[in-house]
């Protein structure tokens, strides 16, 4: 008489086969799924799936970390100064337009500027706050006169 153990080992390796060859279409393929017999390799294989997923998980917050240190931050420094700039200006400064015009602030408004252009200071425009490229220096006045 054969031990419970070796017939219930039996019988399992037969459910498998049985359970095989219902999934496998009647083929006789001995593909055994240890978790029927107490051995589990799903835990290894979840485990996996965690470790990937964290490292996928981590791999786009480092990409985004970076993007932010390398793109956003300095765009959004250089913004902050260049409104600091305009914020900055007072009527009398000489400046510099986007487009290359030299001219002097005579008043301010909310979002332009009235400057005065031209040699006897006739010419009066408002300019959009925007298109100030610089504060003219000293230096910049003195190769104008040149």
């Amino acid at each position: 008489m054969e031990s419970r153990e070796n017939i219930n080992s039996k019988d399992i390796n037969k459910n498998i086969e049985l359970k095989d060859s219902i999934i496998f279409g009647g083929k006789n393929k001995k593909i055994r799924t240890e978790s029927l017999i107490g051995k589990s390799n799903n835990r290894v294989a979840t485990n996996d799936m965690g470790h990937n997923l964290f490292s996928t998980i981590m791999l786009y917050i480092a990409l985004f970390l970076g993007a932010y240190f390398f793109f956003i931050r300095p765009n959004k420094k250089r913004q902050k100064e260049a409104i600091d700039f305009v914020n900055g200006l007072k009527p009398g400064d000489d400046i510099i337009l986007t487009s290359g015009l030299y001219g002097k602030i005579i008043s301010i408004y909310d979002d332009e500027f009235l400057i005065e252009f031209g040699e006897n200071k006739s010419l009066r425009v408002k300019v959009s706050k925007n298109h100030v490229f610089k504060k003219q220096n000293s230096d910049t006045q003195e190769d104008k006169n040149n």
